[in-house]
């Protein structure tokens, strides 16, 4: 499961494990002055076993009340995900309909225009 998708930087979880692509891109998530050794070091004395890769950061999530809170986190980033794909969608439905009205609306005002044309000729 990808979250915080963009076309390099993107987060995948999965049941043992979350990887982060690229590295540099979880310095975003960092409190100022925290560099990513001291991330290191937290993780490793919260149980986690962390893999540092070239290019990605993969972090092995343990059964314990951290990595639970940390999966609880990204599952609701991924509801939310889910409320906003659902909320363009129905803004997209919306749309769609706000602009079949409206040609229903200019159909009924030319059909107005035409017969108040042909009531007009119609008088002497």
């Amino acid at each position: 499961m990808k979250l915080l998708t963009s076309e390099e930087k993107h987060i995948e979880r999965y049941a043992s494990y979350i990887k982060i692509t690229p590295i540099k891109f979880i310095k975003g998530f960092l409190p100022y002055r925290l560099s990513l050794k001291h991330l290191l070091k937290f993780l490793e004395i919260n149980g986690f076993e962390t893999i540092v890769m070239k290019k990605s950061l993969i972090i092995t999530a343990p059964r314990n009340s951290l990595a639970s809170a940390l999966h609880r986190i990204l599952d609701e980033i991924e509801m939310k995900q889910e409320q906003i794909k659902k909320s363009i969608q129905k803004a997209t439905e919306n749309l769609k309909l706000a602009l079949a009205s409206n040609k229903i609306l200019k159909s009924m005002l030319e059909i107005s225009v035409e017969n108040e044309k042909r009531l007009t000729n119609l008088l002497p």
